[in-house]
């Protein structure tokens, strides 16, 4: 009689029609679970955050959902990822936190989150917090996406994760061409990665390099009307959705990669210009990016201010040779990322 495979359930919410890092990292997973034999199944809820109180019921759904069985058979392991799908009851349950809800957490008080000081938003507030922590701790093991988010847990739920890297997509598509006078911004048009810091430092360069920006968001509107007040226009190409053939000749051929999100969680993004051997220009506030990109190894670290940034662009764009020596460290550092030791430590078949 044949041995039948481990079956492994994932969690993922998924806010409808976006399709970005986290839309990526899930489906390599659990492609690289198949790869090593296991049989996966991804469970997908729609995942939804205002008004803040339906947070509560997003909680509640991923709670009374059944994650452990189905008419064909039993789940012998749950991975759960980001919130809210931690909340599942299994009696296997792993976490890999990619994020808790940023605007309860470190988020709270900025512009990036829609919480008010009111007694409802902040009864929600305490609720999740309470719910994470008890959720979080039924978990078996949990590791988290980088050790920007293993300190966030650290420090507001007092919960200890082993750090797991996401490694970049399986089949690298990535590839190196050449070094063009152009910057490469690609993702989603979101507030907290931050385009707009983008703009205005490419208003305040002394070299006159070109910038592609891929992606759609909700600050698009937002930022051609930005580009074009400061004068930007022959700069600056909204490139919007492209297709992945698209996305890596573009990573081939531009100069550097420009990425500055606020505090991020990894950034694919980062590992992807590596692959491509494109340094990364970064800020110092920019997060998890930091653990990988180096001053002056792998890229470029500045202020979070424009005109700092300009002055990174502006050497940058001085030196094609300069880009070509830190692109390659940068590849160094992101082939060393693997899936198989991803899913030896989620499964405990290491």
């Amino acid at each position: 009689m044949r041995q039948q495979t481990t079956a492994v359930s994932i969690g993922f919410p998924a806010v409808q029609f976006v399709r970005g890092g986290a839309e990526v990292l899930v489906a390599n997973l659990a492609e690289a679970l198949r790869q090593r034999g296991f049989d996966v199944s991804t469970i997908t809820l729609p995942f939804g955050w205002s008004p803040p109180r339906r947070l509560l019921r997003e909680c509640l759904a991923w709670r009374l959902v059944d994650v452990n069985s189905s008419y064909a058979r039993q789940a012998d392991l749950f991975i759960a990822t980001k919130f809210p799908s931690y909340v599942a009851r299994h009696p296997n349950k792993m976490v890999w936190l990619w994020h808790q809800h940023r605007e309860l957490y470190e988020l709270h008080w900025t512009r990036y989150s829609q919480f008010k000081s009111d007694e409802e938003d902040q009864g929600v507030r305490d609720a999740i917090v309470a719910i994470d922590n008890k959720c979080l701790g039924e978990a078996k093991s949990v590791y988290s996406l980088s050790k920007r988010v293993a300190r966030r847990l650290l420090r507001y739920n007092g919960i200890r994760s082993e750090v797991l890297y996401a490694p970049p997509r399986l089949n690298n598509p990535f590839v190196c061409r050449s070094y063009e006078p152009f910057l490469l911004c690609p993702g989603r048009l979101e507030l907290n990665k931050r385009l707009d810091l983008v703009l205005n430092a490419l208003s305040k360069t002394a070299s006159d390099i070109r910038c592609v920006i891929t992606g759609a968001g909700p600050q698009e509107e937002a930022l051609v009307r930005l580009a074009l007040q400061l004068g930007l226009s022959d700069r600056v190409r909204f490139a919007g959705w492209v297709d992945e053939a698209t996305l890596v000749d573009l990573y081939s051929r531009c100069l550097a990669v420009v990425f500055v999100p606020e505090d991020e969680d990894l950034g694919l993004i980062t590992l992807e210009a590596f692959l491509s051997k494109k340094p990364v220009i970064t800020t110092e506030s920019s997060g998890a990016v930091l653990e990988f990109v180096e001053e002056g190894v792998t890229g470029m670290v500045s202020a979070t201010e424009p005109e700092a940034l300009a002055h990174k662009i502006d050497r940058m764009a001085a030196s094609a040779s300069k880009a070509r020596r830190l692109g390659e460290a940068g590849y160094e550092v992101a082939v060393r990322l693997s899936w198989d030791y991803v899913v030896d430590r989620l499964t405990g078949s290491g």
